[in-house]
């Protein structure tokens, strides 16, 4: 019986998980200093990160949100809509076009709802793609233009 082999897989499967972490991470910190909301959902429509600003923006916690289908932030008349359009984007992850600029409805905790702008792009990682958006309520920008 001789020494067992080590092809190094297991050292480079730990550092792939110790990297993502770190990202995610820095990533954290970084989208927590965003004055706009950023959401993060995974291939499967499932809500990955949440920073302050959307737990401010629609009430609530990032406990609360993680892991929940993304369209609990959209009212549920337009869930449908919201869903064709992320299967869409799934379809095409490998040639994601640049960012989006879209108008959107978007739902508070309370079930409120206001007009936003949302930027969404994503990124393959080891896990899959993620789909990042950042979401910037409108309100008070259409207040003044229909003033």
């Amino acid at each position: 019986m001789g020494a067992p082999s080590y092809d190094g897989s297991d050292y480079l499967q730990r550092r792939i998980w110790s990297d993502l972490g770190e990202f995610w991470e820095r990533l954290s910190s970084f989208a927590d200093s965003f004055v706009e909301a950023v959401v993060c959902a995974d291939v499967n429509g499932k809500v990955v990160f949440f920073n302050r600003a959307a737990e401010e923006l629609f009430g609530y916690s990032s406990d609360e949100v993680l892991g929940q289908p993304v369209v609990v932030l959209v009212p549920e008349d337009k869930r449908n809509d919201h869903l064709k359009g992320f299967e869409e984007m799934a379809k095409v992850t490998g040639t994601f076009p640049d960012k989006r600029l879209t108008e959107v409805t978007c739902r508070r905790r309370d079930g409120s709802t206001f007009p936003a702008e949302m930027t969404i792009s994503c990124w393959s990682t080891v896990r899959g793609p993620i789909f990042y958006s950042v979401i910037r309520d409108t309100s008070e920008r259409r207040k003044t233009e229909e003033a």
